[in-house]
């Protein structure tokens, strides 16, 4: 039922995976892999990034049209706005408790930052820092993790209100990176072209 796809996001009880397929849907699953439901073709175009927040929101970013669709956990269509004068090519998506939407834009080399409204509040990186972003999480610290296969698997680290902590490399070199998910507390996993999924451990320290 997926075709190729690019990124997931978790929530408690279901995991979602948005699909390249011509419908361009977001497909939830639940914890044993079971297809439960699919939504919202009428909606979403060109979905890169999903992401739940605390309060089991879905969290669309789409890629070509610059947008970002906001659900709740049944695929109600809450919200919407565009982003157009402010990204690039967002590809990634993460939120906090304090309503605000972390996104990875792999052309301007940084993480914008938006209110659920759809009011820009700030940037964190940029070129040289953080060069095409693949990804962005938030660890149980509320540090801001921020992931580019610029060269080597890079993982710089920021305060939410975007001051750097510390810069990471890896030791592998990886042909292409699609996506990273924040997993236990010094721990993420990486999906590459390869088809494999890499599990990293950093210090934030």
């Amino acid at each position: 039922m997926v075709s190729e796809p690019e990124c997931g996001g978790e929530s408690h009880d279901r995991r979602f995976c948005d699909s390249r397929a011509l419908s361009n849907p977001s497909d939830p699953y639940d914890h044993c892999g079971q297809f439960t439901r699919r939504f919202d073709a009428n909606v979403l175009e060109h979905p890169r990034g999903i992401c739940v927040d605390n309060k089991g929101r879905i969290i669309v970013v789409e890629c070509k049209v610059t947008r970002v669709a906001i659900f709740d956990m049944f695929g109600n269509l809450l919200q919407k706005f565009s982003c157009f004068r402010h990204l690039d090519f967002p590809n990634g998506v993460c939120t906090n408790d304090r309503e605000e939407i972390f996104i990875s834009d792999n052309r301007a080399h940084c993480v914008k930052v938006f209110s659920y409204s759809g009011e820009f509040v700030r940037e964190i990186g940029g070129e040289g820092i953080t060069n095409y972003p693949i990804g962005v999480g938030l660890n149980s610290a509320g540090d801001v993790l921020i992931a580019d296969n610029h060269n080597n698997f890079n993982l710089t680290l920021f305060t939410q209100e975007g001051a750097m902590l510390s810069a990471l490399e890896s030791r592998v070199k990886h042909a292409q990176c699609f996506d990273m998910a924040v997993m236990d507390e010094g721990c993420l996993v990486l999906a590459s072209k390869d088809y494999r999924l890499y599990l990293y451990r950093y210090s934030p320290d």
